[in-house]
């Protein structure tokens, strides 16, 4: 699909809409996506959990994708 095909398919789909939260969701995922040098600000409890997961991550301590899709579709068939 060529981006002029996708521009007119966003607009059309955006002007037929009377969902708030979806042209919110889509505001906020356009200004996310053009805005690279958003700076992020983390509290005390943000900046720990982001550090035991580093941790983890250095120990071996995750899930490959396809581990993950397999226990989330065991957990949503379960």
């Amino acid at each position: 699909m060529s981006t002029l095909e996708l521009k007119e398919q966003l607009i059309s789909k955006i002007n037929i809409t009377n969902e708030d939260y979806i042209l919110e969701g889509l505001l906020k995922l356009w200004e996310f996506e053009s805005n690279n040098s958003a700076i992020y600000k983390f509290n005390d409890e943000q900046r720990s959990r982001i550090k035991e997961s580093q941790e983890q991550f250095a120990r071996g301590e995750f899930y490959t994708e396809e581990e993950a899709d397999k226990i989330t579709e065991q957990w949503l068939n379960g």
